[in-house]
Order: structure tokens, then C-alpha cells, then sequence
């Protein structure tokens, strides 16, 4: 929880320069590894089993690292949930 408040301060906090300057290419497998660990136990909890079926290498995409990382997270959470 401290580190998604630490996240969404930090982008509140950024200016359009700094948001341009953040853009980098992202390996998206090892976000999506990190956000299922994230989220085992909110997924244990409901019954949902969460099993990545990803290519390797898997997709690189171009963006801030730190919106990238709050959308897999909020995707995620939000299948859980439904």
C-alpha cells in the first residue's frame, strides 16, 4: 500500500517535461510476474487461480515505467475483484 501511495504521489508530482523524460522501453513479462506476486494473496483468498500464459521474450513496450506498473497492477486487481 505504501509503495502504490509512494507511485501515485510521485506522478501527481511530475511535470510534462519529466513525463517525457520517463518514457523507456519496458520488458512487460517480468511487471506482469511482479503484479500477480503482488496480488497472490487478495487471489488465494477469492479462489482465483492467476496463471500468465506469456511469450518468450515477451513484449516490450515504450512508456513510463511507473504508469506501465500501476495499470498492470490496476488490471489485475480489478480481475481478481471480478
Amino acid at each position: 500500500l505504501l509503495q502504490k501511495i509512494n507511485d501515485l504521489l510521485h506522478l501527481a508530482q511530475m511535470s510534462p517535461e519529466e513525463e517525457q523524460a520517463a518514457t523507456t522501453k519496458v520488458a512487460l513479462n517480468p511487471m506482469i510476474h511482479a503484479a500477480i506476486e503482488v496480488h497472490s494473496r487478495a487471489a488465494f483468498a477469492k479462489d482465483v487461480r492467476v496463471k500468465p500464459v506469456l511469450l518468450d521474450p515477451g513484449p516490450s513496450v515504450t512508456g513510463d515505467r511507473l504508469q506501465l506498473k500501476q495499470a498492470v497492477l490496476h488490471l489485475l486487481s480489478n480481475a481478481i475483484k471480478h
